[in-house]
């Protein structure tokens, strides 16, 4: 689960007419499409928008999902005196294990060494699962576009690293056709008995709600397709 920073009235840093929810978002945005179009994996973002959020609803998007991880991302000024990753003081190995690849992922990207520390932050001690607060540079004096990209490859390599995410294997149609991805599929369990598998939403539901009202256990499995 990727998190842009800030938003709605809490803009986080401003430099020169830019804001840091802004940059958070756009930056997000490209890692997780990235992810989801060259790697074997579901990068899922807490907010699309502009809206406001309470790290409280930010750990619950990231829960609800059931996220093997959530990356709050930030950024400052190249000119600070802080970049680089951060976990919940006396966290666990998985938390440091974390950490220790995307910063080898930002070193690379950022072409410098990058600070792993430890910060308290409501986002980080409220998540269950591993979590991580990232800040980066981004230069008021050069190209933004070219920041962001350092910024977004340099998450991106953290996060191939630490999950040894696998290039996806897809259909591609001719240029100017959409790719054809692989659809969701779920295997829907009655009572402990498997009644299939379905990719067509219509149909799984009209079974889930034919059972609702006399099946003591309804269970969604989400059953991996591969191209």
């Amino acid at each position: 689960m990727l998190d842009p920073a800030h938003g709605g009235s809490d803009a986080g840093l401003q430099r020169r007419g830019v804001q840091e929810k802004d940059v958070t978002a756009r930056v997000v945005a490209r890692i997780q499409d990235e992810l989801n179009k060259a790697y074997d994996v579901e990068a899922r973002v807490t907010r699309v928008g502009d809206e406001p959020m309470r790290a409280e609803e930010r750990v619950e998007c990231a829960q609800e999902w059931n996220a093997d991880c959530l990356v709050s991302v930030h950024v400052t000024s190249d000119s600070a005196q802080t970049h680089g990753s951060f976990i919940h003081p006396g966290s666990g190995r998985v938390n440091r294990f974390l950490q220790q690849y995307l910063n080898q992922g930002m070193t690379e990207a950022l072409d410098q060494e990058v600070e792993a520390g430890e910060t308290e932050s409501d986002i980080l001690s409220l998540a269950l699962m591993p979590a991580i607060l990232t800040i980066s540079p981004v230069s008021v004096k050069e190209n933004e576009s070219v920041c962001i990209e350092r910024v977004v490859q340099a998450h991106v390599r953290g996060l191939v690293q630490a999950y040894n995410l696998q290039r996806a294997t897809r259909t591609i149609d001719p240029p100017g056709q959409p790719v054809a991805c692989q659809p969701l599929v779920y295997d829907l369990v009655i009572n402990g008995r498997s009644l299939g598998a379905f990719a067509e939403e219509e149909g799984l539901l009209q079974q889930i709600q034919g059972h609702i009202g006399w099946a003591t256990t309804i269970q969604l499995e989400r059953v991996r397709t591969h191209g």
